[in-house]
C-alpha cells in the first residue's frame, strides 16, 4: 500500500483516511485518520470506534468501502475503499 504512511498522514488535511501496511512485528493492515489537534484532545479523546463496510456492485464489479466513525458524531465520518486485486496479492491479504 503505503511505504510511510505517518508522513504521508501528515500531509494530509483533517478529514482524510489512509490504508498501510505494518511488518512490526508482524504484518498488519492499519487505517489512520487525520483530523485536527484540537477536535482529537477536546472531542477524541477516548471514542467509541464503529466500523461499517458496504458492497456496491456497478457492472458486475464488486466496490467494497468501510467507513469509520469516531465517537457519536457525524462529522467524525471516515471511509477507505478496498481493492481486492492490488499488486501482489496485498488485496486478498487484506480481504482476509
Amino acid at each position: 500500500m503505503l511505504s510511510d504512511p505517518e508522513q504521508i498522514i501528515l500531509q494530509m488535511q483533517p478529514g482524510g483516511s489512509i490504508g498501510a501496511h505494518l511488518y512490526h512485528p508482524e504484518e498488519s493492515v492499519i487505517f489512520l485518520v487525520r483530523e485536527k489537534s484540537n477536535i482529537i484532545r477536546n472531542k477524541l479523546g477516548n471514542p467509541v470506534i464503529t466500523i461499517r463496510s458496504g458492497l456496491f456492485v456497478q457492472c458486475g464489479v464488486g466496490l467494497l468501502t468501510m467507513m469509520f466513525r469516531l465517537g457519536p458524531d457525524i462529522k467524525h465520518l471516515f471511509e477507505r475503499w478496498i481493492d481486492y486485486h492490488l499488486t501482489g496479492k496485498k488485496g486478498e491479504w487484506i480481504f482476509n
